[in-house]
């Protein structure tokens, strides 16, 4: 071989010397000066392996001529005369990749791998196939295909081997610039086991997680839709996803899955908790979207947070007074919602109290019925409201509520807390009033003194800075 590499033999009529490595017709158009050795056993095997060796040096040469560019040979020698040499530099790559893996296929297989991975691998697609198939090879010709992209073939080899396991982790990482694939090859997968196929959509892997998120949730919601709530569920809370859309989709197919008779009763519940929870915690649903999807009967909890979120409080406690006839929850609602800096927050409390001692009477879908029956007043409610949360409640809007024949002692507390509340407020106010005066009459002071010095320039002063007179400037 060392004889042949310094000749600078055409590498296809060295590989010719060695049985099965070349085409038949190709190999038949060579000749050699005199019969060819039958190399068997242990001949054949330290044949092949100089063999390999001469090819990798072959290969080293060609990839690193600097006249590659120009892809042709000029300088190979014939070995027999008639034969005529590769002018190709790409061919005769093909046939020095493709002979190098049958080699290693005979004395070496953990070496294709490697050689099917380079980049600049030139491998013939038909003989590469049919010699990997011909040794059982199916990763390695994965990897070809891969690296070719030719990822149909690939899949529809795996489909064939019926491989659940690799169509999964191929399809995991071909991106989305192959959508259409990954659409096509996960169908069988889905029907056949929902959670394993949905592994292709969900898996923290960099590709995955960059699929065109918008476009799977079609595909689930259009062939599968017992896996969208498991999808968006997987985008929200794991990968962060704050797409106003998804939080909306994942409320209606809460609310869907609900209201449909066929979902058991435990399930309902279960789907009832993670509504309400998430009704609380997301920060980006559109809640004037989803409200009109709601139901007017039933579900009367989701839609006080709606409204929570709306901003519609009175509308919020009319159904935790009137529909749900729940007084704890009304006033964690106003614990929760109460802000004395925020004017829309600040008066829930007044507005829970004039509800108790007035109850409202006008119907409204989804809160109250037109044939349901007025609530009487509850002042003992109202009272208890006054003693415990007199701080959050407006005095004057509260007085007027109240019944004029209450007994005074009943809104004793309510009443000093107030005017406590009043005064404090108003020695806050002075204080504030008096800072902002001293503040004023330092400031004041402070430029009287900037304004008090005086300084002249004449048309000799000269800058400080450009060190020029200021009469020569223009």
């Amino acid at each position: 071989m060392n004889i042949f590499s310094k000749l600078e033999t055409d590498a296809s009529h060295v590989i010719g010397l060695f049985p099965d490595l070349l085409p038949a017709d190709f190999r038949n158009k060579l000749e050699y000066p005199g019969a060819l050795p039958e190399l068997q056993g242990i001949d054949l095997e330290k044949g092949l392996l100089a063999l390999t060796k001469f090819l990798i040096q072959a290969r080293r040469n060609l990839l690193g001529d600097s006249k590659f560019k120009l892809q042709t040979i000029s300088s190979t020698v014939a070995l027999g005369e008639g034969n005529s040499t590769i002018r190709t530099k790409n061919q005769l790559l093909q046939i020095i990749d493709t002979t190098l893996l049958k080699c290693y296929l005979q004395t070496n297989e953990s070496l294709v791998e490697s050689l099917l991975r380079l980049k600049d691998n030139y491998c013939h697609l038909e003989e590469t196939e049919r010699a990997l198939k011909r040794h059982g090879k199916l990763k390695e010709l994965l990897i070809m295909y891969r690296t070719r992209g030719l990822h149909n073939q690939a899949l529809h080899l795996l489909q064939r081997e019926n491989n659940k396991v690799r169509i999964i982790q191929y399809l995991q990482h071909l991106g989305r610039e192959h959508m259409d694939l990954i659409l096509e090859f996960s169908k069988p997968v889905l029907l056949e086991n929902p959670n394993e196929g949905l592994k292709i959509f969900i898996e923290d892997i960099q590709e995955v997680e960059s699929l065109p998120r918008p476009r799977v949730y079609d595909f689930f919601l259009n062939n599968f839709i017992p896996l969208v709530i498991l999808y968006l569920e997987h985008i929200i809370h794991v990968w962060g996803d704050k797409t106003p859309m998804f939080h909306n989709a994942l409320i209606n197919q809460y609310r869907e899955r609900i209201c449909n008779s066929t979902t058991d009763q435990s399930s309902k519940e279960q789907l009832q908790l993670k509504l309400v929870q998430f009704l609380q915690t997301s920060q980006y649903y559109t809640a004037e979207h989803v409200l009109l999807h709601f139901p007017y009967v039933g579900m009367y909890e989701e839609r006080a947070l709606l409204y929570e979120r709306l901003g519609r409080h009175e509308l919020a406690l009319q159904i935790y007074i009137t529909k749900l006839k729940n007084m704890n929850k009304a006033l964690e609602y106003c614990k929760q919602v109460y802000s004395k800096t925020d004017s829309s927050r600040k008066e829930v409390f007044t507005i829970l109290m004039k509800m108790l001692l007035s109850p409202p009477t006008d119907s409204k879908p989804g809160v109250m019925d037109s044939e349901e029956q007025v609530k009487e007043p509850d002042l003992p409610s109202a009272i208890k409201l006054l003693h415990d949360f007199a701080p959050c409640i407006e005095p004057f809007r509260a007085l007027k509520f109240l019944p004029d024949d209450i007994e005074i002692h009943k809104v004793q507390n309510f009443l000093k807390t107030s005017v406590q509340n009043h005064f404090s407020e108003r020695r806050k106010l002075l204080i504030q009033k008096g800072l902002t005066k001293s503040e004023f009459l330092r400031a004041t002071s402070e430029k009287c003194l900037c304004e008090s010095e005086l300084f002249q320039v004449s048309d000799n002063t000269v800058c400080d800075v450009c060190r020029k007179r200021f009469t020569n400037q223009r």
